[in-house]
């Protein structure tokens, strides 16, 4: 849903952020996206002023999108690939792992840093499931098309083993914890004398599953992230006039999994039905939840900062959109600059065009645009991975198809 259909308002226009790439004329060649009306050649219209956002927070400011070239170069590709839908990205020492699934079972291919990008065929190509899988560690851990999660070796073809049952197509999250352990997080419903509660779990390996969620407390979103010896978890509680965002951590202590203190660091805005959270962290260890959500000033990312360990109320930084949208996928990296991808209007018009927008997060918790990447027609989800040589392996999906990318970013 639009978030100009509410009653929160809009931003101005800001015109067409200028794309990262040339014109795209097969596969294998970057391209930038096709002009949707003349208007996307007219000059960018001046940011609006700083707006103050509610509910307040420390430090709080408003940055709106940045009308800049991309600085982010092609390496490889943009790659079209042999499915449709949505994929999971591993970085290895020779490129990249791309994680597909089918009713839960995992597939698993490697594309190779500098090899050549093979073409497709312009005819029907499969369609793979959804949700995404996730990657921890050396595991893949996808959902079927019941709710159950099923974890398998991204290296051997083993059976796989379903470690959780969450609710269909919910969301769900896996991380590395604790050397060679590996923990998923996900949504699930619980039924109550109160009537059916949605509420996040947590399982270690192949343990039981621990409630992560507080009692009273519900949970619609789940994300991880490392941060030293333990996971950082994010839960969204979206409502109908709030939306409270909750972290906490994970730990591995003598071979079981201990949750730490809840800390409502962020009360967002009413929810939109696919709000998502992610978190990004940086090799300093900065952590910061990045929450897609509509505001007084109207629609943007807020990033919210979290200590070590979480505190209530963390200070809030904002990066407005030029209009709302429901999905906005974001995605971003973990160690290293926090880097970040995320789907946006291009502009503020009713019907503007979905773009991917790089950029990165600094350790005040500021949005920084790298610009658009040449996409066609709508994106509709992206998947982001950092490899150890600091490149960007970057999947997206939009009306053509399914690409791969990697890029040098500054």
């Amino acid at each position: 849903m639009i978030a100009t259909a509410r009653a929160l308002g809009v931003v101005s226009a800001l015109g067409v952020l200028a794309a990262c790439s040339p014109p795209r004329g097969r596969p294998g060649q970057d391209a930038a996206s096709p002009a949707p009306t003349p208007s996307a050649s007219a000059p960018p219209v001046a940011p609006s002023a700083p707006v103050a956002h509610a509910p307040p927070a420390p430090s709080a400011t408003v940055a709106s999108p940045s009308s800049k070239p991309c600085a982010c170069r092609l390496t490889y590709g943009p790659a079209r690939q042999p499915f449709v839908g949505d994929v999971a990205l591993a970085a290895t020492d020779a490129g990249v792992l791309l994680v597909t699934q089918q009713d839960g079972i995992a597939a698993v291919r490697e594309v190779i840093a500098g090899s050549a990008a093979a073409p497709v065929v312009d005819a029907a190509v499969p369609r793979v499931g959804s949700p995404p899988c996730a990657v921890a560690g050396a595991f893949s851990f996808c959902m079927d098309r019941l709710g159950a999660i099923h974890r398998r070796p991204l290296a051997a073809q083993e059976p796989d083993v379903v470690v959780a049952r969450g609710r269909p197509g919910g969301a769900f999250a896996a991380e590395a914890i604790g050397g060679a352990h590996a923990v998923v997080a996900f949504v699930a419903d619980r039924r109550t004398t109160e009537g059916i509660v949605s509420e996040a779990y947590a399982v270690l390996d192949t343990g039981p599953s621990l409630r992560v969620s507080d009692e009273g407390s519900g949970a619609t979103s789940v994300a991880l992230a490392p941060r030293g010896s333990s996971v950082l978890v994010l839960l969204l509680d979206g409502r109908v006039a709030m939306t409270p965002a909750h972290a906490r951590t994970l730990a591995v202590v003598d071979g079981k999994l201990e949750v730490g203190a809840d800390a409502v660091i962020f009360l967002g805005g009413e929810a939109e039905a696919h709000t998502r959270g992610v978190l990004g962290v940086s090799a300093t260890g900065a952590a910061f939840a990045l929450i897609p959500i509509a505001e007084a000033a109207g629609f943007g990312m807020a990033s919210v900062r979290i200590d070590d360990p979480p505190r209530l109320d963390e200070p809030v930084t904002w990066s407005m959109y030029p209009n709302g949208l429901d999905p906005a996928p974001v995605v971003a990296t973990h160690g290293g600059p926090i880097r970040v991808a995320r789907v946006r209007p291009t502009d503020a018009r009713f019907d503007a065009p979905w773009g991917l927008e790089l950029g990165a997060i600094d350790d005040a918790g500021a949005f920084a645009s790298y610009g658009l990447v040449a996409t066609r027609g709508r994106v509709r989800s992206a998947s982001l991975a950092a490899d150890r040589a600091g490149m960007l392996w970057l999947s997206y999906r939009d009306d053509e198809g399914v690409w791969l990318e990697r890029r040098r970013c500054p």
